[in-house]
């Protein structure tokens, strides 16, 4: 404790020593920066813990240090490293700045490194101190569910991973930016993890994203290696959540059908940032749940980074600490004894939480304009509902209220549109049954696991009902993993109920829940695979063209060419980033006025001319203008032609 003097004298060397890092580290990284708000902060904060460290030399500790220490159950240097946590990610912020590039990068991650390892550090407690439930024994069984486990992942690597640069059969355009932005990391280009970057959104995915780009190169591959490897773990961590709510069979029969998920396999064979929510709020679940029932404070650790860390993915996360707020004062006033016993652990979850979001969240409250922009880009509650309202001659709130239904009957009823149009609706049949079913028998239990889930899942459908496009796909990333939960829930409580009753029918209900899971996740395998892509191209046609193109061009032996893309009005060579990124060397020109003539001007290296069918016809200039090249058309699989090239070649002087 703080009161005795061996500690007291170590917590005051300890807290001196980072305060004094904090102090040099804000006159060193904010010298050309005096006027930033953050460095004052960071002195006034380096101060309060000089004053701190010389009130404990006299062992003259304010009483809420030492009360927090007593409620937390933490030693005296552990204060120090708690107090040193928001100093440090402060000083990341202001090493970091507001550009692409840091003022000092590896300082800027360093001190957030440092400062996340701090608060846990100093949150750790024993085991022991507030432990409700003992850790099981790990017996063969153990064993052999968790090879079960390590095989369904497998299985679902291998289905997000496997030819991943022809399903899709496109590369979208919002792919190739998201590309562009990861490449800038590999490049040195960006170095500034905490700001946003393409489309304002956070610049850490595509540092995350980069890793793929790093490992398999500039390839579709590569892009999207990052997307199929989160939406992979998803799968063991919707097991492990349903697992710990409703029992084993039900996260087998939820992580069997999250494996062969038509919409889950998709948006993991997408190399956008969406589908990083589903892992998130699956893990930060878990981590709740795990922590208020076993009392064990690295859960709640857990549950504390992972939702600072997911603010920096996709922007649906931002309601996440809302939901665990939310739910935890709900099952404190259900169960206020374990409220009092988990409050300390949560606290410091909540500490550990800022601390990881803090640099980028100082960003935002500086730039509050790019932090509406994601959410202002699809809102409803602008011109786009006063239109919707006089288009159909009904009400504003009329117009609400179909938005909400259009968005729950997305799951099982309404084919989804916008990023994936499979013309169906996220589950399929029996699933949509076994899911109203599974939601109708939380709701009438009422029981805290049943909020758990239930209650992510009406905020993540209200969420997209508030915006345009409903159902629009890419918003159902979070629902997709809740609804297989819930879908798996009713074989979960019958077999509890049977199994209370003693009756023989525990194993072949087993068997019929299996059945039906391994039923579902065949069919959608073998439709995303196989009769999707008859009749759905990712981006239409013109991201058609555009990979097209990119592939094109990538397959060229010169990859420094001149490119003059014939194709305004309806496309330009840069209008899908999908064409830069798959041929980043090419030089891309547009020629966006229509040929009358022969050109006059010359070629200074070897060019390839791309025409858009409709413009096919100026073609016969640029052969008499540049004779002897060569003509090739290329088509798709239905042999419907996608553009024209003419390849020229300037002989070496």
């Amino acid at each position: 404790m703080l009161t005795t003097a061996s500690n007291s004298r170590v917590t005051v060397i300890l807290l001196t020593a980072t305060t004094a890092v904090l102090f040099i580290g804000a006159v060193w990284a904010g010298q050309p920066w005096f006027n930033e708000p953050e460095f004052y902060a960071l002195l006034v904060y380096s101060l309060a813990g000089f004053a701190l460290a010389a009130l404990g030399s006299f062992r003259r500790w304010p009483r809420v240090i030492l009360w927090l220490q007593g409620v937390w159950g933490v030693a005296g240097w552990q204060m120090a490293l708690l107090f040193a946590g928001p100093g440090l990610a402060l000083l990341a912020r202001l090493a970091a700045g507001d550009a692409l590039l840091a003022h000092f990068p590896r300082l800027a991650v360093g001190s957030w490194v440092v400062a996340i390892t701090a608060v846990v550090i100093g949150a750790v407690n024993r085991p022991s101190a507030n432990a409700t439930e003992p850790s099981p024994p790990r017996t063969r069984l153990w064993w052999a569910e968790l090879l079960l486990v390590a095989l369904l992942t497998f299985i679902a690597l291998q289905l997000r991973l496997i030819a991943l640069n022809q399903f899709p059969t496109t590369l979208a355009g919002d792919e190739g930016s998201a590309g562009l932005a990861a490449v800038e990391f590999r490049e040195g280009t960006v170095t500034n993890l905490f700001v946003t970057s393409w489309f304002s959104f956070p610049a850490l995915y595509f540092a995350v994203q980069s890793l793929g780009i790093g490992f398999w190169g500039q390839t579709i591959e590569g892009l999207r290696l990052a997307s199929a490897v989160a939406g992979g773990l998803t799968v063991p961590a919707v097991y492990g959540l349903g697992r710990q709510t409703y029992g084993w069979l039900t996260g087998l029969i939820a992580a069997v059908l999250l494996a062969g998920s038509h919409y889950h396999i998709h948006f993991s064979r997408i190399g956008l940032n969406n589908i990083w929510d589903g892992l998130f709020i699956a893990l930060i679940l878990l981590a709740l749940w795990q922590g208020w029932q076993t009392g064990r404070r690295r859960w709640f650790l857990w549950c504390g980074f992972l939702l600072g860390l997911s603010q920096y993915f996709y922007v649906s996360a931002r309601i996440f600490p809302v939901l665990v707020l939310l739910w935890c004062l709900l099952a404190g006033w259900v169960q206020r004894d374990r409220w009092r016993k988990n409050l300390p652990s949560l606290s410091l979850a909540a500490l550990l939480s800022v601390v990881v979001y803090l640099p980028l969240a100082l960003y935002f409250v500086s730039h509050p304009d790019v932090f509406q922009a994601p959410m202002n880009r699809v809102t409803i509650f602008d011109w786009w509902l006063d239109n919707e309202a006089t288009r159909f001659g009904v009400s504003q709130l009329g117009v609400v209220l179909a938005q909400i239904r259009l968005s729950f009957l997305g799951i099982t009823h309404q084919p989804l549109r916008a990023w994936y149009v499979p013309e169906m609706a996220l589950l399929r049949w029996p699933a949509t049954w076994l899911f109203w079913l599974g939601v109708g028998l939380t709701f009438v239990r009422q029981e805290l696991r049943g909020l758990l889930l239930g209650l992510p899942l009406l905020t993540a459908v209200l969420l997209g009902a508030f915006s345009q496009d409903t159902p629009a796909a890419q918003r159902y990333v979070v629902v997709c993993v809740l609804a297989v939960l819930f879908t798996a829930v009713p074989f979960g409580l019958a077999v509890d109920w049977v199994k209370q009753r003693g009756t023989a029918w525990v194993r072949p209900l087993m068997a019929v829940g299996l059945a039906v899971a391994l039923f579902v996740a065949v069919a959608d395998v073998r439709f995303y695979f196989g009769e999707l892509y008859e009749f759905y191209t990712l981006g239409g046609p013109n991201t058609e063209v555009a990979t097209a193109v990119g592939r094109y061009l990538r397959q060229q032996e010169n990859p420094e060419q001149d490119v003059y893309f014939v194709g305004h009005p309806r496309m330009q060579y840069a209008s899908h980033a999908t064409v830069p990124y798959l041929a980043p060397r090419m030089h891309g020109r547009d020629l966006n006025e229509p040929l009358t003539a022969p050109p006059t001007w010359l070629l200074r290296r070897d060019s390839i001319f791309v025409f858009l069918p409709e413009r096919g016809a100026e073609l016969a200039y640029i052969e008499e203008a540049f004779p002897h090249g060569r003509v090739r058309q290329i088509a798709n699989r239905q042999n419907e032609l996608l553009f024209l090239s003419y390849e020229v070649e300037i002989p070496e002087p």
